[in-house]
């Protein structure tokens, strides 16, 4: 039995895991007729327009862990332009370091993003036949008695109130106090600064902000740092160019000894918690490495410097490793060395720095922006391998399995890195009109490919001055749920090739790069699921089971233009009925379509009937192809359960070299040519079990083989129950 802080007591539970309709999105009881309020996933960006659901609730439910920021959203839709005084009360029985913070929600180009503070009392003007949103964020401490806690939420319009009760559950264990999932954001630490009170509390206020929300600034040591124009070739060093400088007469608010000891470790700050990484320095730029001189040595005009150039190079590098050693920081600090590499000139300075940076100091970590590379670590020269790769997830899902190997053989790790022109399918938070989904499943891909972190070059476009918007809030809710993980699995990071606890509920809403839950109910509950499970109220991992349809019937998919040949309607091949799929984007009420960069572009995404020969199939001679060679997510609805799932690539005379297709995660078409000796066409059959409500196939990418873009020409799709 399972006993809360009241003695109410419950046996935990066990089994699949479902979504139940309205469990998440509900409208609440105390609507009136000229006010409906309703609720919906924090993931879930509702628009102003965005219809209300028709199921309801007469409470606001919300879940959290010990030591948890967690955010909810009120939607107030009114009949008519009304003003309200909103105010909330209650929640004491969480503790006396129990926080609440409440913004209204603002929008950016039409979709939510901004959140400004309100306070208890404040009056907001609501629009008729719009929502206006609330954000409700609120901080669990880690001495909160668990089970539920009542808090109530007052709305008054003239002589009317509506009064709102929110339960909030809290599950029996905390978060940890420190970060598991390392990042590095860009962004400017001063403009966090709110110029109350002392530096010394500013830089305390403005740093805890980002711990808070387990993000690692790129500069935490900020407004010092470990840069040699600080530490070594600095005239204030007595021993310049001789020995390490950490500024011991500066103010402690100034001086890199106490920065680094207070922000990297903890001391006399945030419980004795520090970061749990920080960068020491970077390149100079994305073509230089080092700069022109160092200590009054010219480096050449070559980047891989002269002799006399990295002598001096590499004391420094010692005297950094040395003074890192001592201070017990060696293990959170990293060099990050090069940005991008472009070409195999690129590629061997890479390499070339490596090796010399590893021989002057062996202990200090090396980080670079690139996915592990042969051309790197394998160079003619001499093999070296860096320590953290930060690779582009674009450019990642092709060399996972090499990336695996560096980290299980040489105890390298990979972090991930955004781009803002990152395209569907693949995640995108850094775009405002993509879904909240994107910013919280980082995490949880993450985990599936044995990734440790994720960096943005551009971190400050998730705030606003120095508010947080939505985006910077899921983000925390994804670094949150990666804690959530960890000590599923024991208090432990996944190792690649090797099965960790939780790998089974992941796989349910992450299954690649390019597939994966874009339905808010189902995290959300997922989440919820994996509290109760760490909390004690439940006894199996949470395997969570989306529900779309619920009759198991087979589906014929002929990929073609819909409006084209074969223009036989309905399309019938062999007394089988195919629906004709072209790049329409994903529809819920059609329930099927793309993801994809250029699917509304017909440019770009094509399709190909071909008039003959009539010998063959009709089905084969109809062709959709990215004619970029981008890879490309089908989703389409079906009941969960296992099914034989069979599909067909090629052009009846000619040759293709690089066909990739995959089925629910599964590669079943892996890099293969069509040609005269397999009559222009595979067709591949694998049997599936559908666990999320959908049937997904991607198609397409970025060959290992070639290391290019590639064609992948698709005739026909077959979903048969077992």
């Amino acid at each position: 039995m399972l006993c809360d802080s009241n003695k109410r007591c419950t046996s935990p539970s066990s089994g699949p895991v479902k979504v139940e309709k309205g469990e998440f999105f509900y409208r609440l009881q105390q609507s009136s007729s000229d006010l409906l309020l309703w609720t919906a996933p924090n993931v879930e960006k509702v628009l102003a327009t965005t219809a209300p659901p028709t199921t309801t609730s007469n409470i606001l439910k919300v879940y959290s862990a010990k030591h948890e920021f967690e955010p909810f959203q009120l939607q107030l839709r009114p009949t008519t332009t009304m003003q309200v005084q909103v105010r909330w009360s209650g929640g004491t029985t969480l503790g006396k370091n129990a926080r609440w913070r409440v913004d209204q929600i603002g929008f950016v180009k039409g979709y939510p993003e901004t959140l400004t503070p309100i306070t208890n009392g404040a009056k907001i003007t609501l629009t008729k036949g719009q929502n206006t949103g609330l954000w409700w964020t609120v901080y669990v401490p880690p001495d909160a008695p668990s089970g539920p806690h009542s808090f109530q939420i007052q709305l008054k319009a003239g002589t009317r109130t509506w009064q709102l009760p929110v339960q909030i559950h809290v599950f029996d264990f905390a978060l940890p106090k420190d970060i598991h999932f390392y990042s590095q954001m860009n962004l400017s630490m001063g403009s966090l600064m709110d110029g109350q009170g002392s530096y010394q509390e500013q830089l305390d206020r403005a740093k805890s902000f980002m711990f808070e929300h387990r993000f690692t600034p790129k500069a935490p040591i900020w407004p010092s740092g470990f840069s040699y124009k600080i530490t070594w070739d600095n005239d204030k060093n007595p021993q310049r160019c001789k020995q390490f400088y950490d500024e011991p007469t500066e103010g402690p608010p100034y001086s890199v000894k106490h920065l680094a000891a207070r922000y990297a470790k903890g001391v006399g700050w945030n419980d004795g918690v520090g970061f749990p990484s920080f960068m020491l320095f970077q390149f100079v730029d994305n073509a230089t490495p080092r700069p022109a001189s160092f200590c009054n040595i010219p480096r050449g005009s070559s980047h891989e410097g002269t002799d006399a150039y990295n002598d001096a190079y590499g004391r420094f590098l010692k005297g950094l490793e040395t003074y890192l050693i001592q201070e017990k920081m060696i293990g959170k600090a990293y060099y990050y060395v090069q940005n991008e590499p472009q070409n195999q000139k690129d590629h061997a300075l890479a390499a070339h720095l490596c090796r010399l940076f590893k021989k002057a100091a062996p202990r200090l970590q090396l980080a670079i922006s690139e996915e592990p590379k042969p051309e790197i670590f394998n160079d003619p020269k001499g093999s070296c391998g860096y320590d953290i790769w930060i690779a582009h997830i674009r450019a990642y899902a092709p060399v996972y399995k090499v990336a695996w190997q560096r980290q299980i053989k040489h105890k390298e790790r990979v972090w991930w890195y955004s781009l803002d022109h990152d395209s569907m399918p693949y995640f995108n938070p850094t775009l405002v009109e993509r879904p909240g989904i994107d910013c919280r499943i980082i995490p949880w891909l993450a985990w599936k490919y044995r990734v440790e972190g994720w960096a943005y070059y551009n971190m400050g476009a998730f705030l606003k001055g120095r508010q947080p918007t939505i985006r910077f809030e899921l983000m925390r809710e994804g670094f949150e749920d990666y804690e959530y993980l960890w000590l599923a699995n024991a208090k432990a990071h996944p190792i690649p090739e090797k099965a960790a606890i939780p790998d089974k509920a992941v796989e349910r809403i992450a299954s690649s790069l390019t597939s994966f839950t874009r339905d808010a109910a189902a995290i959300t509950k997922l989440r919820l699921e994996l509290g109760r499970y760490l909390g004690g109220e439940r006894k199996d991992l949470p395997l969570i089971e989306v529900g779309g349809q619920t009759e198991r019937k087979a589906v014929y998919i002929n990929f073609q233009d819909p409006k084209g040949e074969p223009n036989q309607n309905p399309l019938t091949v062999d007394g089988k009925t195919y629906i004709k799929v072209g790049w329409e984007a994903f529809d819920e009420k059609k329930g099927w379509g793309w993801y994809g960069q250029y699917i509304d572009n017909p440019k770009i995404t094509k399709s190909q009937w071909l008039s003959s020969p009539s010998t063959v199939n009709v089905l084969q001679r109809s062709i959709l192809y990215d004619d970029y060679g981008r890879k490309n997510t089908f989703e389409i609805n079906v009941a969960n359960g296992k099914y034989d799932v069979t599909v067909s690539v090629g052009w009846h005379g000619k040759t293709y070299a690089h066909h990739q297709v995959w089925i629910e995660g599964v590669q079943v078409i892996k890099d293969e040519k069509t040609d005269a000796s397999n009559k222009h066409y595979i067709v591949r059959t694998i049997t599936v079990d559908v666990k999320d409500g959908k049937l997904t196939l991607e198609a397409g990418g970025k060959s290992p083989l070639s290391k290019d873009f590639e064609y992948t020409m698709l005739n026909s799709l077959t979903i048969v129950p077992k």
